[in-house]
């Protein structure tokens, strides 16, 4: 069964891919990094959120969280 996990991606705000590492999909204070129920339940938030399918499949990494 899969369990939680956190999104992450190489892709900066301003568009420039790897330079600064892995960035992590943070709380609206972003102060912590957000954990979703599943894989499905992360896709769905970013696709809410103006993500297209599309650019997940390429730039998103889901890493699991252990628990």
């Amino acid at each position: 069964m899969e369990g939680k996990v956190v999104v992450k991606t190489l892709v900066c705000e301003d568009g420039v891919v790897g330079l600064n590492g892995q960035q992590y999909l943070l709380n609206k204070e972003g102060t912590n990094v957000l954990d979703f129920e599943s894989r499905e339940s992360a896709t769905e938030f970013l696709i809410d959120h103006g993500y297209d399918q599309e650019f997940i499949n390429e730039w998103i990494e889901f890493e699991p969280l252990n628990d």
